[in-house]
């Protein structure tokens, strides 16, 4: 019983850390946007604001991206590093902040 015990917890341990560490790279990704993009919801001609942005929108931004290949476009250059999972992520982050 004491082993079942310890492997229950050592499970539960395992989610958490796993979550931790999620919440931990959409951060470092979201990061990496706001150095160029703004952290307030004030907008810029050039550079839009990320936060609060429409999840739709982001996503068939970076569809429409990667599609278009734009060598000397920065953002075609910037998207090409992620995946398809991360940018959904990064989707689903900036829509959820106000």
């Amino acid at each position: 019983m004491k082993k079942m015990k310890i492997l229950f917890f050592s499970f539960l341990m395992f989610l958490h850390l796993q979550a931790v560490a999620e919440d931990i790279d959409i951060k470092y990704l979201a990061s990496l946007c706001l150095s160029c993009h703004t952290a307030n919801q004030i907008q810029s001609q050039v550079i839009p604001s990320l936060i609060g942005y429409d999840k739709k929108k982001f996503l068939k931004f970076f569809e429409k991206t990667l599609a278009s290949n734009d060598k000397s476009s920065v953002m075609y250059q910037i998207s090409q590093g992620y995946s398809q999972n991360e940018i959904q992520l990064m989707a689903d982050f900036f829509s959820s902040r106000e």
